[in-house]
């Protein structure tokens, strides 16, 4: 992803679709390209990922994207 001048910290959120609740990664502090993985993921489902940056502002999120996981 793409990192924000003012974040002090990002966090990779994600749940099941049909979830109500996010499992959250731990933390990754800044970088010029932060990266992260998820693990676990059930085969053939939908998911929601999106990224937290805590920053000036307070809490900020990223677009939650939806992706679906390979048979």
């Amino acid at each position: 992803w793409l990192t924000e001048i003012s974040s002090l910290q990002y966090q990779v959120e994600y749940k099941l679709a049909s979830a109500t609740s996010w499992t959250l990664n731990p933390i990754v502090l800044p970088m010029l390209y932060p990266i992260d993985t998820i693990g676990g993921l059930l085969a053939d489902n939908d998911y929601h990922i999106r990224i937290n940056s805590t920053c000036a502002l307070g809490t900020c999120y990223s677009v939650t994207i939806l992706v679906r996981t390979k048979q």
